[in-house]
């Protein structure tokens, strides 16, 4: 049998390094898993989830019991510690990054001591966080992807992004869950969002796979006995389940209003907000659209200047009656604006208490008054399955035309059967099966050949859309891929890419 070495580190001293003196914890490792990829291998409506590892660790001594006090790891077992696993032979390679996000002690009635560390990956991470990105206009969709990232302050060196094919004509995000903006551009690009084996975020556009070594096979594994890599298992998704022929998705038609008054602040009177002297603040926020607005107003395209006297006035008296101090307040929109809303900060320099009597914003509002449903259709799979609708959830598509390109693009591929599989290897059989194990990744085209021992009688190649490693202590590695159709989306003529002459199906 064939074995790797493995190296398993946690940064419990938490400076990156994986320096301290307890983060190598590979001698404590009784059993690991990770999974990384697709909920189901179909790059149409499989979405990749936060990646999960669990470890397993002897925890004789209590070193890793969160209320041992005795411990040496006593104020340093927290959750947010970084995670990795590596083999250092037959190659040095990162299989797995993430964050500490649980950790569990065991005891059982013979007496074994372990602690199971839950870690989770990147996409599992900006899930917890909420974005703003302000209006942007003809933004290509990896642009935009950077721009959900800086706002949650992804680090730059943990992403790995492409251009995007799409560029979309308005685009504002506003108090949303990151990752749901994130899947937001990438229905719009019909692209991936995922993560990397070394922890980062990756966005591959929709022609990523049409490209570089995406449009080769790496190995090929068989139940043939004149092979050279073996798959143990196979199982095969119901293929009826994956058929889409009728594909819908929505086009918005935008246009700009003119400027106008878009929020005005309903306190007045004896309401009016205070203000208190020597630089006192006031920060409110407008909201468009609001029940004031057209109701074909969606969004703000840009946001005009406070301006005194016209959008703001402050008084020494909430009635308006007595002192105009409105020379004396400095108010400011700053960087503070995004789709849907405005921050205004109010600055009161003068000697006296002052009431806000009269605050307005105004700007160019964004109206969407037609929205266009494409929908393109193949009737003979229609006679053969029924009538199967896939709606792009998309907000974003930015013309009728790259709809309908998108629902052909689609209806190409998805209108017939589909093999949606799952392979298990063993990679102690040998050296080549262990360093396929270990360098093979997600969208990593790949021929499974089952044409022998197991009956299913077909020879196809296939994407790599999942993973699931297991890692037994006494170093028996399985793995376990998902794995989508690559015949469906091979044939395309991409520009820039392809040669003139070898390939006939016009990519979208």
């Amino acid at each position: 049998m064939v074995t790797a070495t493995y190296q398993t580190l946690i940064d419990w001293v938490g400076n990156g390094a994986f320096t301290g003196s307890s983060d190598d914890v590979t001698g404590k490792v009784i059993f690991m898993e990770w999974v990384r990829g697709r909920q189901f291998a179909s790059q149409l409506t499989g979405k990749a989830l936060g990646g999960v590892a669990n470890i397993h660790l002897n925890n004789d001594g209590g070193t890793f019991s969160t209320q041992n006090n005795s411990s040496p790891l006593t104020g340093s077992l927290l959750p947010g510690r970084a995670i990795r696993i590596r083999s250092t032979a037959p190659s040095t390679t990162v299989l797995w990054e993430g964050k500490l996000d649980v950790l569990e002690n065991r005891v059982s009635l013979d007496n074994a001591h372990v602690a199971v560390v839950k870690a989770i990956g990147p996409l599992a991470l900006v899930q917890q966080r909420n974005v703003r990105v302000p209006m942007t206009t003809s933004t290509l969709t990896g642009v935009l992807i950077n721009r959900i990232l800086d706002d949650v302050n992804w680090p730059t060196g943990s992403r790995s992004i492409d251009a995007g094919q799409t560029t979309v004509t308005y685009y504002w995000t506003e108090n949303k869950p990151a990752l749901e903006a994130l899947r937001e551009v990438e229905d719009t690009e019909a692209g991936y969002i995922g993560e990397s084996k070394d922890g980062k975020i990756v966005f591959e556009d929709r022609d990523h796979r049409l490209s570089g070594t995406h449009i080769t096979s790496q190995a090929t594994f068989t139940d043939n006995s004149t092979g050279t890599l073996f798959f143990f298992m196979v199982e095969q998704d119901d293929p009826l389940k994956a058929i889409y022929n009728t594909f819908e998705a929505e086009i918005s038609r935008f246009t700009t209003g003119t400027s106008t008054v878009l929020w005005v602040m309903a306190q007045t009177g004896s309401a009016s907000p205070l203000i208190r002297n020597g630089a006192g603040t006031l920060r409110v926020e407008a909201q468009f659209p609001n029940k004031a607005s057209s109701p074909t107003a969606v969004a703000v395209v840009s946001w005009t200047a406070l301006s005194a006297t016209t959008d703001y006035t402050v008084n020494t008296q909430a009635d308006g009656a007595g002192t105009d101090i409105t020379a004396a307040i400095v108010a400011t929109l700053g960087g503070n604006t995004f789709g849907q809303s405005a921050t205004i900060l109010l600055t009161n320099n003068d000697a006296q208490n002052g009431y806000v009597t009269t605050l307005q914003v105004r700007g160019v509002p964004l109206l969407t008054e037609y929205k266009t449903n494409v929908r393109v259709e193949d009737s003979t799979s229609q006679t053969s399955f029924g009538r199967k609708t896939y709606r792009n959830p998309a907000p974003h598509i930015p013309t009728v035309e790259e709809g309908n390109d998108w629902g052909a693009f689609q209806v190409s591929i998805y209108k017939d059967a589909l093999q949606i599989i799952h392979l298990s290897v063993n990679a102690n059989r040998d050296s080549t099966h262990m360093t396929q194990v270990l360098e093979r990744d997600i969208s990593d085209q790949i021929t499974v050949n089952a044409t022998g021992r197991s009956d299913l009688g077909f020879s196809n190649i296939f994407f790599v859309e999942h993973e699931h490693h297991r890692i037994t202590a006494d170093r028996t590695h399985w793995v376990t891929w998902d794995l989508s159709p690559a015949t469906g989306y091979g044939g395309f003529w991409v520009l820039n890419t392809s040669e003139l002459g070898t390939r006939t199906r016009l990519g979208y």
